[in-house]
């Protein structure tokens, strides 16, 4: 039913250096929770959600499945097919996820698979209302008026889940009520998956994306203003889009325990880009009604979430001013319209002769074969050239001397077309970790440890934690592979100075007869060690028989003093 080479089509997206977005459908935003989810079992129902939307666009691309996608936008549901996600990119993507057994994994789909979605039809004054409800039972609120219900439907949130291990692949259904809305939501919002895995609690995620969707699409249609507001909400609504209805009856302890904690812990996060106040709204003593307030923080205050090779990476002010092109590195028209020719078959030959012409552009970085910090760029008379942003370095490629060179990176671009305009995030331990690696990789260190001496050729350096480096390679001297040796950076250049391009044969010999030496002279201390050993153990037996006598001459004068 499913293999690797379908999940390849649907998995085409490079999402490294990126956010992950999920257009979550404003219905399934504000369907009211029955009993609220755990962390993880919300951050896979997301991830789903992502999973089958960029699957249901590609099949609407294909001429075989347009007449069925259709049909699902009418509600008419005559096919049901399976959609698929990978294990591996669901733990790059969530931490909670990146440790889990394959039976944690099981246990999390099953309880997902427990959920139930009832969508409920209304007739309210003339007027067609809809509601949907997530449920771990067939209860219904009591608040709805069942005799203004024409219809219900009850099925799986997700069913029919296979796990393949071995082949890194789920495959799943999901109801024809959730392909409706995937497949042409009225309204929707715009949710970066990476930012759950800073938020700590169900609740705050759940208010977040229900806040974040009244504030995305308020701040669409009016972006000078720098607050928003949700207008009257009852607490009722609250209560159940929340996953609360069951608990917490009384409005003091519902705002104790639900709505101040959710609040507080989205307020002090970085990663989520408004400040939330609330109004009470009374009618006569009692609280019905709450009014959010969302207001716009400081730039300063605001992190991104993209994911990197390591998870999910926080971007801060300071790092998106260098992430983001449209500030530091803007790409121009003419570059974009070149992408686009590229994509559309534009002969290479051409193609080179129109890079000429673009004067002044930063291309893209983390090019084949460079430091991934380094950029592409064209000059003013639309040479390549190597940019580094750190040191404000320009390596022109001359014409002549680099034509092999240069050669190269036009047939990168022209192969990686989708990289033209993009400067991706750079993270600064991968930069700080490839200028050791230009310094150390490839050459001999020489170090004494015991007395004994090594040269270790070095083969590879990483980092251990975010203040010291280990280098891994192999000691000539004694022939010893593999050795890691663990250095504070701090220690860095220290040790730079005495790093060696090559080493003589007489180096080596010397000092294999140095460590020789070393090893006769432990023997023979260890010898002698074992000499005066033996004359401890000598002057214990001599002590032990010399307090035996004594004890003897003791009893023997006892014995004389009672005769007497």
């Amino acid at each position: 039913m499913y293999n690797n080479k379908h999940l390849k089509v649907f998995d085409k997206e490079d999402i490294l250096g990126k956010k992950v977005i999920l257009h979550k459908p404003r219905a399934i935003i504000h369907s009211y929770i029955n009993k609220i989810p755990s962390k993880r079992e919300k951050e896979l129902y997301n991830y789903i959600l992502k999973k089958a939307k960029e699957q249901l666009n590609y099949l609407s691309a294909q001429e075989e499945f347009k007449r069925m996608i259709e049909k699902w936008k009418n509600n008419e549901f005559t096919k049901i097919i399976s959609f698929y996600l990978s294990i591996s990119e669901l733990k790059k993507i969530f931490k909670d996820f990146k440790h889990l057994r394959k039976k944690e994994i099981y246990e999390t789909f099953k309880e997902l698979e427990e959920i139930k979605l009832i969508k409920i039809n209304l007739l309210e004054k003339d007027t067609k209302k809809e509601i949907i409800i997530q449920s771990n039972s067939n209860k219904i609120p009591n608040d709805i008026d069942f005799d203004q219900v024409t219809s219900v439907d009850i099925i799986r949130i997700i069913s029919n889940v296979k796990i393949d291990y071995t082949n890194d692949i789920v495959s799943f259904y999901l109801p024809p009520i959730s392909l409706a809305y995937l497949v042409a939501p009225k309204m929707y919002t715009n949710l970066n998956l990476l930012i759950l895995n800073y938020l700590s609690s169900s609740y705050s995620i759940t208010l977040f994306e229900f806040l974040h969707d009244f504030y995305e699409n308020q701040k669409r249609f009016n972006q000078n203003k720098d607050f928003f507001e949700t207008g009257k909400i009852s607490l009722t609504k609250l209560r159940q889009i929340l996953g609360a209805y069951n608990k917490y009856s009384r409005y003091t302890d519902f705002k104790k325990w639900v709505l101040n904690p959710a609040i507080k812990e989205l307020n002090k996060s970085d990663v989520v880009p408004f400040f939330i106040e609330f109004q009470e709204i009374k009618k006569g003593k009692k609280v019905e009604w709450i009014n959010f307030i969302m207001e716009d923080k400081p730039e300063y205050l605001k992190s991104d979430v993209i994911l990197t090779k390591k998870g999910p990476q926080k971007i801060t002010y300071e790092e998106k001013k260098f992430q983001n092109p449209s500030d530091k590195y803007p790409v121009k028209k003419e570059l974009l319209e070149l992408k686009e020719k590229i994509k559309n078959g534009l002969p290479y030959i051409i193609f080179k002769r129109e890079l000429m012409k673009i004067q002044n552009s930063y291309i893209c970085n983390k090019i084949d074969g460079y430091q991934p910090h380094l950029i592409l760029k064209t000059n003013n008379i639309g040479h390549l050239e190597i940019y580094n942003p750190h040191t404000k370095e320009i390596r022109q490629l001359d014409k002549i001397k680099d034509a092999k060179e240069l050669e190269e990176l036009r047939q990168f671009l022209y192969k990686n077309s989708d990289r033209i305009g993009g400067i991706q995030y750079i993270d600064e331990k991968e930069i700080h970790l490839e200028e050791l690696k230009s310094n150390f990789l490839n050459r001999y260190y020489h170090f004494t440890k015991d007395n004994f001496h090594y040269i270790i050729l070095i083969k590879d350096i990483q980092f251990k934690d975010n203040e010291h480096f280990v280098l891994n390679g192999n000691d000539i001297i004694e022939d010893i592979k593999d050795i890691k040796i663990t250095y504070p950076i701090s220690t860095k250049e220290k040790i730079i100075s005495l790093l060696k391009n090559e080493i003589k044969d007489d180096e080596i010999a010397y000092y294999q007869d140095l460590n020789r030496q070393e090893k006769e002279r432990k023997i023979i201390e260890e010898f002698e060690n074992k000499k005066d050993e033996n004359k401890l153990k000598e002057f214990i037996n001599y002590l032990e028989q010399e307090s035996l006598k004594l004890v003897d001459e003791w009893k023997i004068a006892k014995s004389e003093e009672k005769k007497r």
